[in-house]
């Protein structure tokens, strides 16, 4: 009897324990507000993978290297396999990536610096601007009184049909009304390019125009109309008194527009933009300005109600666009002639450094 308990014994103490489950390993709290639409910028070290859904055994969309900075979609984190997960968007990605782990974060909340004044005003009163790797003269006719460069984050908003690469930024900020501010933007045309790509656009070739130097007039009223580049959420109603218009070390064109995404009525009060697309000579560069512009209030045609009949608007965006390309540049406010001498004058000095104030 006392050999079959210790049988019993012996068996009993060496029948393997199921093992309990390892605990799942907390995530480091998010570093983000969660308001959507934040950027980030990837810490130093390796470069974080982005993946088709929040698990390191999803696909590989993609990388992220080091001192990246990117834009995090309105998604709530996702705490799974010990990584914090969030939802990206950058340049030709989307996808999901590590903010954490239990203990490491790999990306962090980035805010970019503080625009900084970067004009100077000589004895004749023209605003020098030379900062960057970029110089220009702005006219003392337009009554500009400050320049200030900014960095501006590529936006990849996923849910809108819109995209901007990353840029330098020159807002010329008027001394009258902060509605007169203008801008000039300069891109890595490469980046604009992929922007165009990664929302499936299809539009006019900017190269093209700029190489064979077609009628522009002819080509404004083309199905595709003239470029519009970086893409925009909206598009341009008409494009008014087209022409090329150099830089300092580039080729451009320029024209009067309205944008919208929807009928616009014609008024003294539109928002009217002088728009202006150029290419460095090496192609490495986008040049983006936009400045307001008044017209004659002579020539605004009668108000229509575009919704009435969409033959009838079309009608009256061409009646609109013709009287506009009779005018002389100074007959709009400001001169047409000042805003062109402003952008004649830019020219790249220094493509590292612009290079580099480019995110």
């Amino acid at each position: 009897m006392r050999f079959k308990w210790i049988l019993l014994l012996v068996l009993l103490w060496t029948v393997p324990v199921a093992a309990a489950p390892p605990a799942q390993t907390a995530c480091l709290p998010t570093q983000f507000r969660g308001d959507g639409m934040e950027n980030a910028i990837v810490t130093p070290g390796d470069p974080n993978n982005v993946r088709e859904f929040p698990s390191r055994n999803a696909a590989l969309v993609g990388q992220l290297a080091p001192g990246t900075v990117f834009n995090l979609v309105y998604d709530d984190a996702v705490c799974a396999e010990s990584f914090l997960w969030r939802h990206v968007a950058a340049l030709g990605i989307n996808g999901w990536t590590a903010e954490a782990n239990a203990t490491t974060y790999f990306i962090l909340p980035y805010e970019s610096p503080a625009p900084a004044v970067v004009a100077t005003a000589p004895a004749q009163g023209s605003l020098i601007v030379d900062s960057g790797g970029v110089t220009f003269t702005v006219p003392t006719a337009l009554g500009i009184t400050a320049v200030m460069q900014e960095e501006q984050v590529g936006i990849f908003d996923l849910d809108m049909m819109g995209g901007m690469p990353s840029s330098v930024r020159y807002t010329l900020v008027s001394g009258l009304d902060p509605a007169l501010n203008g801008t000039i933007d300069i891109y890595h045309y490469h980046d604009s390019e992929a922007a165009y790509a990664f929302f499936d656009y299809d539009a006019a070739d900017l190269e093209a125009l700029l190489d064979n130097k077609v009628d522009l007039l002819q080509a404004a009223q083309s199905p595709g109309g003239l470029t519009n580049m970086p893409v925009r959420a909206a598009g341009a109603i008409f494009y008014g008194l087209p022409q090329y218009q150099p830089f300092g070390n580039g080729n451009g064109l320029r024209y009067l527009t309205v944008f919208a995404q929807n009928f616009v009525v014609f008024s003294a009060d539109t928002p009217y933009e002088y728009f202006y697309r150029g290419l460095s000579s090496d192609d490495q560069f986008l040049i983006a300005a936009h400045f307001p512009v008044q017209v004659p209030a002579t020539i605004l045609p009668p108000e229509i109600d575009p919704f009435a009949n969409e033959v009838d608007y079309t009608a009256y965006l061409a009646q609109f666009t013709q009287v506009v390309d009779a005018q002389a540049a100074s007959a709009f406010t400001p001169n047409l002639g000042w805003y062109d001498a402003l952008l004649a004058s830019l020219t790249i000095t220094d493509a590292a450094a612009l290079s580099t104030s480019i995110r």
